[in-house]
């Protein structure tokens, strides 16, 4: 008993799950087995038929021929899902010269078949990911409801510097964690009842410094029990900003290495979920 293309994938794990046409990054197991690897092999397979000769001697409803014109049928829906519609218009004319009886049509047309599939699939690109930085990529990440709740803008702003991480486009991956810091400092900046500067963050600092150095007992007891907070503030305010802010967003020949971008993307995680645990949260524009 023959099998179809169609029956033989039905089964595969995250078959048939993406409804829209091929776009960004999908598991190795699922483009091995499901792109391009069967398109390739049934336009191979449709090659028997590019022989008129062999054509002309079986019929279209013959046990040899019927499960290959399913296939076809299949490939047309499925070619057009996963961005090949070049391929997919043709096998159509094949599938409709096929219900028209029209054998020598059906052998040109299994032919150019053959060759549309390989010429679409040379125009996709496949980008490898480092098995390390898969995460990056998950829907889940970055999996911290402390920052979700307090800073939910902060959430897509991680995603893509997660995306661009992952990618290998660091200094981008930077370009978008200073926007999250950024995000986060307008907080701060308000509860210092300080005015934010967006250009600068001295605003911020030299209010912390100038409280810290403060004599211990002009200083209220509120700041106390907030100086260690603030403090750490401060840092990472010094430490971003000189490393990464003002050169990250002011000079376009700076480039970031990966080492960087890990390090910042741990750095703003921390900030944020610090944030949010001094009960900070995103101001309202």
């Amino acid at each position: 008993m023959q099998v179809t293309v169609a029956e033989r994938f039905s089964g595969v794990s995250g078959y048939g799950r993406r409804s829209s046409a091929f776009v960004g990054v999908v598991p190795l197991l699922d483009m091995l087995k499901l792109f391009p690897h069967i398109f390739v092999a049934l336009s191979r397979r449709m090659t028997a038929l590019s022989t008129v000769e062999i054509v002309k001697e079986l019929s279209l409803e013959d046990s040899r021929v019927a499960p290959l014109f399913a296939d076809v049928q299949w490939f047309a829906k499925e070619a057009e899902r996963i961005g090949l519609p070049l391929s997919a218009q043709q096998a159509k004319r094949v599938v409709q010269m096929w219900k028209n009886g029209d054998k020598e049509g059906v052998g040109r047309g299994a032919m150019e078949l053959h060759n549309r599939v390989l010429d679409e699939l040379e125009t996709v690109c496949c980008y490898v990911v480092p098995r390390e930085k898969t995460s990056y990529l998950e829907h889940a990440w970055p999996a911290n409801p402390r920052i979700e709740d307090s800073f939910p803008s902060a959430i897509p702003e991680f995603k893509r510097a997660g995306r661009c991480f992952a990618y290998s486009e660091n200094t981008a991956c930077v370009f978008h964690l200073m926007r999250i810091v950024d995000l986060g400092l307008r907080s701060v900046a308000a509860s210092l009842s300080v005015n934010y500067d967006a250009r600068n963050w001295a605003g911020i600092a030299g209010k912390i410094t100038k409280s810290m150095e403060q004599k211990y007992g002009d200083k209220t007891d509120a700041w106390k029990n907030q100086e260690h907070f603030y403090a750490s503030v401060l840092a990472d305010i010094q430490a971003i900003s000189k490393a990464y802010r003002n050169e990250g967003i002011h000079d376009a020949r700076k480039v970031y290495e990966e080492q960087d971008a890990s390090y910042l993307l741990t750095v703003a995680e921390h900030l944020m979920t610090s944030l949010a645990g001094h009960g900070m949260k995103e101001e309202v524009l």
